[in-house]
């Protein structure tokens, strides 16, 4: 049975979640797996990454090597609330966490969806169809 998932994504970073993107997806209930789990690692390897999980973030070389600074939000990154990395200091290994629960979405979020046959097999299965023809 088709359902509505939410998933958020947030880096952990000296113990606090820092949030990244939202995302709204339809998928097929049998094959998901609600809750939180790690994801992944960002090292100083594969720092492009943050921007897939929609985190704010800069990079600066340096003499040294390079200094990343990490934000949950525009102003935050802005004002100064951000947190500092050195490459010369210490790794980087800041944990990558997807948390998974589902949704309930209104009629009007369901008619709108992308893929017009996912969301008329949603409406199918949760008992709701459209009789009629068009003219």
């Amino acid at each position: 049975m088709l359902e509505f998932y939410k998933y958020n994504y947030y880096a952990i970073i000296d113990g606090e979640e820092v949030m990244g993107c939202g995302v709204t997806s339809l998928f097929d209930s049998n094959k998901i797996k609600e809750g939180k789990k790690q994801i992944g690692t960002i090292s100083w390897d594969n720092i492009d990454c943050l921007k897939k999980y929609q985190l704010y973030y800069e990079t600066r070389n340096t003499k040294k090597g390079r200094v990343l600074k990490v934000a949950e939000d525009y102003y935050d990154f802005c004002m100064g609330k951000a947190y500092r990395f050195k490459e010369w200091e210490k790794d980087l290994n800041i944990p990558i966490i997807e948390e998974c629960h589902k949704i309930k979405v209104s009629l009007q979020k369901v008619l709108e969806w992308e893929d017009a046959e996912k969301a008329i097999q949603y409406l199918n299965e949760h008992g709701l169809s459209i009789k009629g023809t068009l003219k």
